[in-house]
């Protein structure tokens, strides 16, 4: 009788190519800008005659209905420009790393929070990440508040994201939406193409990644169901993370797989003097990590 690691060795020596879709996939940005504070008409003075003050209190004209259509009306305020991140997304140079811990490969829904170290107790035990919450998530992504944010990662040959707000009720980016976007623009399918134009020595560490990724999903899909960790002496665990895997190879290579090992979301900061548009936004860099053990 083969063990699990023979079995999935074997699977592993009929991997040959790395798969395409027939049918591209391409994922398009939109945005809505919506005023935030509502337009109103200025009101239409006259300023009366002061030699008519003697005679008595005269009372001004009344603005025909022409004159107030034809009055400038208020523009709105700008909102001001973001300079920093949602505090979980930010770098922290004690711990070397952003408070959230989240492998990009995986959905949002598996990202946690590291618990803040105790500078004073070095050799005390670490304590468990914790799971995000509806009431975090629910935070603005940027502190003051977008409306858009245009993220890059440097590691991918692609144009900056466009981030939005994803509520009918909010235009503001929040948390929630900046995981949500970067998640759905790195499951990108890359189309044949543009895997071709890359370098041969750069498109095997690719293929590499890309294995390692479906190999990796697999598994957190059986821990997803089954609410514990994956287990590799298990027949079952393996036989139903193999399933997932080979599945998840033939929807092909994704942008994610360019990141190569650094997949762990390490922070996100304001690009220095870096303007990535004709309107003057400011662009936002993610960087990313190999996964701590």
């Amino acid at each position: 009788m083969s063990s699990p690691s023979s079995s999935t060795k074997s699977i592993r020596r009929e991997r040959k190519r790395v798969h395409f879709p027939s049918t591209p996939v391409t994922k398009v940005n939109t945005y809505n800008a919506q005023d935030r504070i509502p337009r109103t008409p200025s009101p239409v003075y006259s300023s009366s005659d002061e030699s008519a003050s003697e005679a008595g209190p005269s009372t001004p004209p009344t603005a025909s209905l022409a004159q107030l259509y034809m009055t400038p009306r208020a523009k709105p305020a700008p909102l001001p420009t973001p300079s920093t991140t949602h505090p979980f997304l930010e770098t922290d140079a004690y711990m070397r790393a952003a408070p959230l811990c989240w492998d990009v490969r995986l959905p949002p829904s598996t990202a946690t929070v590291r618990p803040t170290p105790d500078k004073y107790k070095p050799k005390r035990s670490p304590l468990p990440n914790q799971r995000l919450e509806a009431a975090e998530l629910a935070l603005p992504a940027t502190y003051p508040p977008t409306t858009r944010m245009d993220v890059a990662i440097p590691q991918l040959p692609w144009k900056p994201m466009t981030i939005t707000s994803k509520s009918k009720r909010d235009t503001l980016v929040s948390f929630s939406d900046l995981l949500s976007d970067v998640h759905s623009s790195l499951q990108t399918v890359v189309r044949k193409e543009e895997f071709d134009s890359i370098p041969k020595d750069a498109q095997q560490n690719i293929a590499r990644a890309f294995y390692k990724r479906c190999e990796r999903f697999g598994q957190s899909r059986v821990e997803e169901r089954l609410g514990r960790k994956f287990d590799r002496f298990s027949r079952e665990d393996v036989g139903e993370a193999e399933a997932v895997t080979k599945a998840e190879e033939q929807k092909g290579v994704k942008r994610v797989d360019f990141l190569l090992a650094s997949t762990e979301f390490f922070g996100l900061a304001l690009a220095p003097d870096v303007q990535n548009d004709s309107d003057g936004r400011p662009l936002w860099v993610l960087s990313f990590a190999p996964p701590r053990s």
